[in-house]
């Protein structure tokens, strides 16, 4: 269950979204030309709104989820934040990492939103668990919710295949020099790139073609070299990620 729930007494309400799944289920693609060795990434979005006209201050906000699927905080791009941190799992069934940000705060009738980054290599149900702390709130509030995990059989759904596309792009673009460089890295990027377009293309709505093709590059001097092709793959990455929540 992704849907908001009221919390704190009602003045908080929570949902969380999975790839852009208000209803918190995904399915991972596999067909046999994907590396099996790399788990599917999951972008999950935390909006919590504070319904009352009093603000919330020096709020702690942890995000949990089974331990040892990289979770992290991240942009709504993916691409990593330095807040907060985490805490290692230390039991439970099954145990739990817990991302921890404090400081939190909420203005009063607003809301914010929260980004975080886990991986998943298999079909299941994953518990998360949201709690959130502040002298300002009646009570400790606590969402419980499943991230259900399916595996996607026959002809990809759209936001499948672009799902697969940004698992793409994340593994070309953190892959090292001493992995892979100049003609090899120029070829991945390349057809992540082209396959990228094709995929957009065949949604047939310009204004997702035009949301990927003006995706900044973070990338100063010429355009040539590996910096600036992981650089490409990256911003490419970006926009698929937002296109992704525009499907959803």
């Amino acid at each position: 269950m992704g849907g908001p729930q009221a919390i704190g007494g009602g003045q908080l309400t929570v949902g969380i979204t999975a790839n852009g799944s208000l209803d918190l289920e995904i399915r991972i693609p596999r067909p046999p030309k994907e590396c099996r060795a790399v788990a599917h990434s999951v972008l999950l979005e935390v909006r919590v709104a504070n319904h009352s006209p009093t603000a919330i201050e020096h709020a702690l906000l942890n995000l949990r989820f089974p331990a040892s699927h990289g979770l992290t905080i991240c942009d709504r791009h993916g691409g990593p934040l330095d807040e907060g941190g985490l805490i290692s799992a230390t039991g439970g069934d099954p145990p739990l990492d817990c991302w921890a940000l404090d400081n939190v705060s909420i203005g009063g009738r607003s809301d914010r939103l929260f980004h975080f980054f886990v991986r998943v290599n298999e079909p299941g149900a994953y518990p998360l668990k949201l709690q959130v702390e502040s002298a300002d709130l009646r009570d400790r509030p606590i969402f419980d919710g499943w991230l259900q995990v399916g595996r996607a059989e026959g002809e990809r759904s759209p936001e499948e295949a672009i799902s697969a596309l940004i698992d793409q792009g994340v593994a070309i673009a953190g892959q090292t020099a001493d992995v892979v460089s100049g003609s090899e890295l120029h070829r991945e990027a390349g057809g992540f790139v082209l396959s990228a377009l094709v995929t957009v293309l065949e949604l047939e709505r310009p204004d997702l073609r035009k949301r990927l093709d003006d995706a900044p590059i973070d990338h100063t001097g010429p355009k040539t070299g590996d910096d600036y092709l992981r650089a490409l793959v990256r911003s490419r990455v970006g926009a698929l990620y937002e296109i992704r929540n525009r499907l959803g």
